[in-house]
């Protein structure tokens, strides 16, 4: 039995109404869950109170689960979608203004050679201004580490359209970090 078989019949127990299948699937995926939405929202608050706010979902909606799909897919489905309308909600909590106080919480990516706390802090500044499915996948890919097919599944769109979101992100990414990264090009250019 896989491990997908395994959350499936761990599902459908829950589907049937035994709540230490619940407890289970909660202590197998908590932790996986917070850190997608720590990643995503950058405030370990709301991190679990969304986590929460996630499993909850997960056990209001057991009647109608279909096993159809592995679960993670469906359980990340959710994750995205309560980030994501949770971004949407709130007015943006960072830009590229914002003091380094305000960007702690925001992971940054690996900066390879690099310990500039400037950039860094422009780093997360940029991943936390882009539009809300774009830092979704790139949250999944470069934090969670999945492939493009894995965060299709988890975003419930289709393959072509995450390598879009990606490419997109990253062009937002270079573009607003450019002046950081070449300055001496930038003033250059403007000479």
């Amino acid at each position: 039995m896989t491990m997908d078989d395994i959350d499936i019949t761990l599902m459908l127990g829950v589907k049937a109404g035994d709540i230490q299948c619940f407890e289970q699937l909660f202590a197998k995926h908590q932790k996986s869950v917070l850190n997608v939405i720590y990643r995503y929202v950058g405030n370990a608050h709301l991190a679990e109170d969304l986590t929460q706010e996630t499993f909850f979902r997960v056990y209001k909606a057991r009647e109608s689960y279909q096993a159809d799909a592995k679960f993670t897919t469906y359980l990340y489905r959710i994750v995205t979608n309560l980030c994501i309308n949770e971004l949407k909600r709130r007015k943006p909590l960072y830009s590229l203004d914002s003091s380094p106080e305000h960007t702690d919480n925001i992971p940054a990516p690996e900066l390879h050679s690099t310990e500039d706390p400037e950039l860094t802090q422009r780093v997360k500044a940029v991943i936390a201004g882009l539009l809300p499915n774009q830092r979704m996948a790139v949250v999944l890919n470069k934090y969670e580490k999945l492939s493009y097919q894995e965060i299709a599944e988890r975003m419930d769109i289709s393959v072509k359209a995450v390598k879009s979101l990606l490419a997109r992100a990253r062009t937002n990414i270079k573009e607003q970090l450019e002046p950081y990264i070449n300055p001496v090009r930038d003033i250059q250019g403007k000479l």
